[in-house]
């Protein structure tokens, strides 16, 4: 992960904010619903504690190393899918050795919260008594699954969605090699933004979308053109293909009509929001496992009678 040098001191005061890097626990738990973002603070957090100068110079001997990931006083887990026994008995191994290149050795514990009730139980033992030159940094997207007994000897971090300007920086300057596999337009990269709610993994699942593009075009010719009980049968078609990514294109839909409440008058404002609740009711239907076709045909029709009632062009 490289760091733009005009956008390195933004990042560093961003995670100060959120860490305070001059207050170190022995064991953090970050906690947020975005895996994605979550092993991303982790990360870098390890690197700026790491780094010779604090400040990510990309010049020092641990820096490098952790460009190369090669270097052996940050290590992280699971070694395979799910954190286990095996990778708690390797970290009670490893703590023992003191850090070689820096004053810490960091331990990084991905998605503890999907960890067996054993492996919980068995890390908690090194967390009571933890050695003075090992930081633990642990994420997770629910606390409800840690025991409370790991969640009371951590210090809790709970992340917050990204405003967009930061989005912006984070997807652009620290995603880079994630982005350079994804084609995608600059459309896509700012409906990606928006829909994420501030959750850059969740924008990179959304720019992983191959027809992205086309959902928003389907969006907004529902919302701008859709005009006759004639096309119901082929936006339903259309929609229908969409099966995967339903709730994607129902949040695209719902980002259309909500564009529209900012143009038009205050009696078509009604039929909009009226709108939008049938947008909302129609997700919450569908994950409750209601038939699709039915779903969809009653979502096209109740937008249909709202344009006509109240004349929406």
């Amino acid at each position: 992960m490289e760091f733009a040098d005009n956008n390195k001191n933004l990042i560093i005061n961003y995670l100060n904010s959120v860490f305070c890097l001059n207050n170190l626990s022995h064991a953090n738990l970050i906690i947020s619903p975005d895996s994605f973002y979550n092993q991303f603070v982790a990360k870098t957090f390890s690197e700026i504690i790491l780094c010779k100068n604090n400040n990510l110079c990309g010049i020092c001997k641990p820096c490098l190393m952790n460009k190369s990931e090669t270097n052996p006083d940050l290590v992280k887990y699971p070694r395979q899918t799910i954190f286990n026994t095996l990778d708690v008995t390797d970290i009670i191994n490893n703590s023992l050795e003191s850090p070689l290149y820096s004053e810490f050795k960091i331990v990084i514990i991905n998605n503890i919260d999907q960890a067996t009730i054993q492996a919980q139980n068995k890390l908690l033992k090194i967390l009571e008594e933890p050695p003075k030159h090992i930081i633990f940094i642990i994420t997770a997207n629910n606390e409800n699954k840690i025991l409370q007994t790991i969640i009371s000897r951590t210090r809790k971090i709970y992340l917050k969605p990204l405003k967009k300007d930061m989005m912006q920086l984070f997807l652009d300057k620290n995603y880079n090699d994630s982005l350079n596999k994804i084609s995608y337009v600059k459309d896509d990269l700012e409906n990606a933004i928006t829909l994420s709610e501030g959750w850059p993994g969740k924008a990179l699942l959304y720019l992983t979308e191959e027809d992205l593009s086309d959902s928003i075009n389907l969006a907004k010719t529902i919302a701008y053109s859709f005009s006759s009980s004639k096309d119901i049968s082929s936006f339903a078609f259309a929609i229908i293909n969409k099966k995967e990514k339903f709730n994607l294109f129902l949040k695209l839909l719902q980002s259309e009509f909500e564009k529209l409440l900012h143009k038009c008058s205050p009696n078509s404002r009604i039929g909009i929001c009226n709108i939008i609740e049938l947008i909302n009711n129609c997700s919450h239907l569908y994950d409750s496992n209601i038939n699709i076709n039915i779903l969809i045909d009653n979502l096209l029709m109740g937008i249909l009678e709202n344009k006509y009632n109240y004349n929406l062009k």
